[in-house]
């Protein structure tokens, strides 16, 4: 049994099997804006919630424009990157890669003119930086003992640094001017969309850095960006570097036009996109068919009812099928509906485990937590069997002994009865069994 969910396979772009939420459609409208506008160029901002499936939809499409070669497609992505200083040699670096070998004056004069540019906008530090690495100012010695040196060296570079800047303003603007032209030639016989993924994931600094690079340098003709990110998250990271500013104005000013992933809604309990994917899940997922049900279907209710994103669902996924490579053959109903339940628990909510674990929480407000079910106003349908399901475990777990005999006598519905009629805990077994797992699934 596998314990990681399948990997969608990027090459095979907007395929039936990839794009089970339709969203080859989308990036076919991008493509007709960017191939229809009459702007030199433009900043798109990809606004939507964590796990959702923004890298998947943005490697998808790069798999289809290359396939189609209407455009070229360059993607970087910033929280792999971010432990470089200033992320304008990585967007350079990428952008010199793409020129054709056979054209090696363009690469020459892309080359020579972002190197006069990079001498500009490259950080005080990490020209400090560079100057100490290539000097060796530092081999051999502590920090400590050269602080004089290097206090004394910081000062004289911080001065010239100044001074150069002063003194060299316009033929940095004329640079700057001259980078761009280069650039456009790039992007002559085919526009470029390069996109910028993960930027609320990487250090603020870089991703602040990163989009102010791309306005005020790499904004060449038919070059189109796409920024993607949680703009709620990313406007958090504007005010803790700039203070009190208007972080969606400021925001606003790098991106001239937002778009989502399509998210459709409609079901009673959820949406239909994580109806699809869960769908998809237990199509592609294998466990032992006459426990399936039981398996799958408390924890597809309950991702359904509490809303989770995407890579929530496969996270809670992974421990379900984690916690199936430890049962064995005598496993019953219960215990799969249990560790479907559990799993839900231990990556969603780490008080309400703790809770049950410690049995500090009652039965009535746990099942009130995970179905918004009064359990006093329950009536168990055909219609209702899943969270019947989770009552009927949570109900084994906390009545007592006496509550539970008394179900048994009137041959209750919302019980699991054994064969001997003894009470089951499958929750406390479940969590043992996560318990007694030597491995665990990052945080």
């Amino acid at each position: 049994m596998r314990i990681t969910l399948p990997e969608i396979k990027f090459e095979d772009g907007f395929s039936i099997q990839n794009d089970i939420f339709s969203r080859a459609k989308l990036a076919d409208k991008i493509e007709m804006i960017i191939s229809n506008l009459d702007e030199d160029n433009l900043v798109f901002g990809l606004d939507d919630n964590w796990g959702d499936g923004k890298t998947t939809f943005l490697k998808m499409w790069g798999s289809k424009i290359k396939e189609e070669d209407k455009f070229q497609f360059l993607y970087f992505d910033a929280f792999e990157n971010d432990y470089q200083d200033d992320p304008f040699l990585q967007i350079s670096s990428m952008l010199y890669d793409s020129i054709d070998n056979d054209k090696t004056d363009l690469k020459k004069r892309f080359l020579e003119t972002a190197t006069k540019v990079g001498k500009n906008v490259l950080s005080i530090g990490a020209k400090i930086g560079m100057h100490y690495a290539s000097a060796g100012l530092l081999n051999g010695s502590s920090i400590e003992e050269s602080k004089d040196l290097i206090e004394s060296t910081l000062n004289e570079h911080i001065d010239q640094y100044i001074k150069d800047k002063i003194v060299k303003s316009e033929n940095e603007k004329k640079s700057i001017i001259k980078f761009k032209k280069t650039l456009s030639e790039l992007s002559k016989d085919k526009k470029i969309i390069f996109v910028i993924d993960e930027l609320d994931r990487a250090k603020p600094s870089y991703s602040l850095d990163l989009i102010e690079r791309i306005k005020h340098i790499f904004s060449a003709t038919n070059v189109f960006f796409i920024l993607s990110m949680n703009k709620s998250q990313f406007e958090k990271m504007i005010t803790k570097r700039y203070g009190d500013i208007d972080a969606h104005r400021y925001l606003n000013k790098f991106i001239h036009l937002w778009f989502s992933l399509p998210n459709v809604n409609d079901f009673e309990n959820g949406n239909q996109k994580v109806e699809t994917y869960l769908k998809h899940l237990k199509n592609k997922i294998k466990i032992p068919y006459h426990h399936k049900n039981y398996s799958f279907e408390p924890l597809i209710f309950l991702s359904k009812h509490h809303g989770l994103a995407l890579r929530e669902i496969q996270r809670c996924f992974t421990q379900l099928l984690l916690l199936h490579t430890c049962l064995n053959e005598s496993a019953s109903n219960e215990d799969y509906a249990a560790i479907s339940i559990i799993s839900y628990i231990s990556i969603m909510d780490n008080a309400l485990f703790k809770e049950i674990k410690l049995k500090k929480i009652t039965r009535e407000d746990l099942i009130l937590k995970l179905t918004s079910v009064h359990v006093e106003d329950y009536a168990p349908t055909t219609d209702n069997k899943n969270i019947t399901t989770i009552i009927k475990c949570i109900n084994n777990e906390l009545y007592t002994e006496g509550e539970y005999d008394r179900e048994v006598e009137v041959n209750s519905a919302l019980i699991f009865k054994s064969e001997w009629n003894d009470q089951t805990k499958p929750l406390s077994f479940a969590i043992k069994l996560l318990d007694e797992l030597p491995i665990s699934l990052p945080e």
